[in-house]
């Protein structure tokens, strides 16, 4: 059986327990929805308010290319790239081709006097879908 010690000893000898301290939690809280917004980082907020008073705020337009910030979609699929498998530029390649498609898509919708405009425009829907669905089956799910 289970008991309140048993879990306590498994919260002792954790070895990711130390990042808890890394986080903003209220006090007596256990969070567990994690997925979408998860507790904030406590060097978050440090972080924005720098990016917005010295990047944002001091260097304006420039900080696309002073601060990075162009390469930052690069940067970022290329992380995801490393966690699922994939080569550099391979995951915003399928995002971009996705996002792309979804697009042209909208053409279609938009072309109100087309006959079966909006099936059109479903189907580029499925087209871009498929796309971002190659990223997940082909890398992060490999047979």
């Amino acid at each position: 059986m289970i008991t309140p010690d048993t879990l306590a000893a498994l919260d002792r000898e954790d070895p990711l327990a130390r990042f808890r301290d890394a986080f903003d939690l209220p006090e007596g809280v256990v969070y567990l929805d994690g997925n979408s917004l998860g507790p904030m980082p406590h060097r978050t907020l440090a972080r924005l308010i720098e990016t917005a008073r010295e990047e944002w705020g001091q260097s304006l337009i420039r900080s696309w290319n002073e601060h990075d910030w162009i390469g930052m979609p690069a940067r970022i699929g290329d992380g995801i790239a490393r966690i699922v498998g994939a080569g550099p530029g391979e995951v915003v390649a399928w995002l971009l081709a996705g996002g792309l498609v979804y697009t042209a898509g909208l053409v279609f919708y938009l072309w109100r006097s087309l006959p079966f405009n909006h099936a059109l425009w479903h189907a580029f829907v499925v087209a871009g879908a498929a796309c971002h669905f190659v990223v997940m089956a082909d890398y992060a799910m490999p047979a």
